[in-house]
């Protein structure tokens, strides 16, 4: 809220829309695409699409150079991908 009691729906290059735009975008992705979302791996569905938010006025080779820059040294072994998070999937009994 501003001082004369209008609301304020952006600061700067920051809007309300800017968030709402990645939510739904996460969340077609998720009735689309993956179905199910482990609370486990959340969060890097998450970075995932606030990543490809952040890069989308960029061109492409400039986009591939810096997923390829940020897949370096990153891994996830089979063993961390199974493990058990202890929470109920819905999909095993």
């Amino acid at each position: 809220m501003t001082n004369d009691n209008t609301l304020e729906y952006g600061l700067g290059d920051m809007y309300t829309n800017s968030a709402e735009s990645i939510w739904s975008t996460l969340k077609r992705a998720h009735k689309k695409i993956y179905h199910k979302m482990s609370p486990k791996h959340l969060d890097h569905y998450t970075q995932k699409f606030v990543g490809k938010r952040n890069l989308h006025d960029e061109d492409t080779f400039i986009q591939m150079g810096i997923l390829v820059r940020d897949l370096d040294g990153e891994r996830l072994p089979h063993a961390d991908l199974k493990q058990p998070n202890y929470l109920s999937s819905g999909a095993r009994s």
